[in-house]
């Protein structure tokens, strides 16, 4: 009988002590870890106060004027920027008045002390990557121009109308006023923008900040998240999308 349970208790322990093993031999070294990478965000300078829930766009068209700040998406040792003529060596750098109309490349070079060599055998500790975009002057909406029509996600038994060509945004059904011929394009990419909207007149008969959002167009499709309406605060995060119609 004793011969029994130290058999049972021995066998207890064997099975015990793989499976340790096992779950050791699961756990990932590498987990969580990167290789040396110089790789950046350009996100745009805003010109105004961001509300707690903005959505950025990693851009590749910013306003000239306002410009932009870029980010590395690594945590690194060493970082050296190049812009121009300029030489910064802060992780996290923001620019703004760049040549009109221009393509603007900027370089990151970074270093690591300690690449994870066991990870990436080739990490030699040392990356240099280089990013161009184009700081224009108004960043122009050409290539989402178009008459587009929705419903908001609250209103799902509604159809709204608009039209989208280059400073104007139009919403048919509404009211005339000059305003409402005022959009800004804030940064973009191939398919996405940040935009703000003027659709409203202060005391003195002057264009007001109407609302800011985000706006990704498909081929024949889109969707539009307001992020906050000054003139209508029952529009703040409330979503819209459908279909490009011309």
């Amino acid at each position: 009988m004793k011969i029994l349970k130290l058999s049972f208790w021995g066998i207890a322990i064997i099975l015990f002590a793989c499976q340790c093993r096992d779950d050791e031999a699961m756990v990932d070294p590498c987990e969580g870890l990167n290789a040396t990478s110089a790789e950046f965000y350009i996100y745009p300078n805003l010109g105004f106060a961001a509300p707690d829930n903005w959505r950025n766009i990693d851009a590749d068209t910013i306003g000239f004027t306002q410009g932009g700040t870029f980010v590395p998406k690594y945590k690194s040792d060493k970082y050296i920027w190049l812009i121009g003529s300029e030489m910064l060596e802060d992780s996290v750098i923001s620019r703004s008045n760049f040549p009109e109309n221009e393509n603007v490349t900027v370089t990151l070079i970074v270093e690591n002390f300690n690449p994870s060599t066991e990870c990436f055998p080739n990490d030699i500790g040392r990356d240099t990557f280089s990013r161009t975009f184009f700081a224009n002057k108004d960043v122009a909406v050409t290539r989402w121009e178009g008459e587009f029509k929705g419903v908001y996600d609250f209103l799902p038994g509604e159809e709204h109308q608009f039209a989208l060509h280059r400073d104007s945004f139009w919403v048919y059904g509404l009211p005339y006023n000059e305003c409402q011929h005022r959009f800004d394009v804030i940064a973009s990419t191939r398919v996405a923008l940040l935009f703000k909207v003027w659709d409203v007149l202060d005391q003195n008969g002057r264009c007001g900040d109407g609302y800011q959002g985000f706006m990704a167009v498909d081929v024949d499709s889109f969707f539009i998240d307001i992020i906050r309406s000054n003139s209508n605060p029952d529009l703040n995060d409330k979503k819209m999308s459908g279909v490009k119609i011309h």
